[in-house]
């Protein structure tokens, strides 16, 4: 066999390698009826909030994380709000501007395990407002069946930090935080 070729076998070899651990991702769907998608402010009008409406698609390998992919995409409204009259103020062109951007994009580029048993890093890409910039989660897995791979059902908490300001969010600033909390209560169960 001559050098290029065995180059050319060789690399084939690790192409198919790594086809092979993608492989073994799981396909998983959001499932809405036992999910949350909180975000939270400090400052003199603090308040916390959730997103109505919701859906993700993520392939889960439990053995290997890095494997691990997850797509999920929110409805800029309906929200809830703990203050009532801020509904349509978060929806409003200086805040969410649900009428030109209805929905809010996140996509994961990493998934790593930390050294903390169950704690994962997501590091992604979150798109609000048609602006997109990085955003690093932490994913807890609070449940899954034994074996977890091909488990039925997983319960994670997804927790991050975003600056609304990097969204062009950039109102009220002297009584609203730019720092926004994010807490996501997730129940995801074996797409069929």
């Amino acid at each position: 066999m001559t050098p290029l070729l065995c180059r050319w076998f060789a690399a084939l070899c690790l192409l198919l390698a790594g086809t092979a651990a993608r492989a073994a991702a799981v396909p998983y769907v959001l499932d809405q009826r036992y999910a949350t998608i909180e975000f939270s402010t400090s400052g003199l009008f603090a308040t916390q909030g959730y997103f109505q409406k919701f859906s993700g698609s993520l392939k889960l390998d439990f053995q290997a994380p890095e494997n691990s992919v997850m797509d999920v995409v929110v409805e800029a409204q309906p929200i809830t709000l703990s203050w009532a009259p801020g509904v349509q103020m978060l929806e409003s062109q200086e805040y969410f501007d649900a009428k030109d951007f209805p929905q809010i994009r996140f996509h994961s580029i990493s998934i790593k395990a930390t050294n903390t048993p169950g704690l994962y890093a997501v590091q992604g890409a979150l798109t609000i407002r048609g602006i997109t910039k990085p955003q690093m989660m932490l994913a807890t897995l609070l449940s899954a069946a034994p074996g977890s791979q091909n488990a039925g059902t997983a319960d994670f908490i997804v927790t991050g930090t975003l600056h609304r300001s990097a969204f062009g969010m950039v109102s009220d600033q002297a009584t609203v935080n730019d720092a926004v909390g994010l807490q996501i209560h997730a129940r995801v169960m074996l797409a069929k």
